[in-house]
């Protein structure tokens, strides 16, 4: 499993130096509309169309002040995060930008973070997410030195913070 980590992190750094290949958008085959395909950052997120749902959900989230000050002091930054989504996914507009605050709150590396858009058959053009085995989106998945410590999948069981936490505290 560290191999396969290594190789997506090595294979989506390499993609990460050629801006031409962050934020792609190609249409989504069902809804006709546009989409961000691959990997992605906070800028493409900003971007319209997608702007107006990441911001309202951005501004709309306020976690919980006690969670926040806990996993500050379980110091985040010693985990490297791969966010699995897609724009056309409600449950992805809901949690992202969510995830987004809660990772400013907590004053989180974003260059420890990769996000990648998938189409509807949980797919990136030249990457390897059949290695991640992802079947909902969004799927956030955590590392601990290179070791894969857990996922949130799709929607959390308490709430982002409260599952984060449980999932660093392990």
């Amino acid at each position: 499993m560290k191999v396969i980590i290594i190789t997506l992190i090595a294979v989506l750094s390499v993609n990460l130096s050629l801006k031409s290949q962050i934020n792609l958008r190609t249409t989504d085959s069902k809804s006709d509309k546009e989409i961000l395909i691959g990997i992605c950052n906070r800028e493409g997120l900003l971007e319209k169309p997608f702007g107006k749902w990441f911001k309202k959900g951005y501004r709309r989230y306020h976690p919980k002040k006690k969670v926040i000050k806990t996993i500050k002091e379980n110091n985040l930054n010693e985990y490297d995060i791969v966010i699995v989504m897609a724009t056309w996914c409600g449950d992805s507009r809901r949690e992202v930008p969510r995830f987004y605050k809660l990772l400013d709150k907590v004053n989180y590396n974003e260059k420890k973070l990769i996000v990648m858009c998938v189409d509807r058959n949980k797919e990136a053009p030249k990457s390897r997410m059949s290695k991640l085995h992802i079947e909902r989106v969004p799927t956030f998945i955590f590392y601990h030195n290179g070791k894969e410590i857990g996922r949130i999948i799709e929607t959390p069981e308490k709430s982002l913070e409260a599952d984060l936490l449980k999932l660093i505290n392990l």
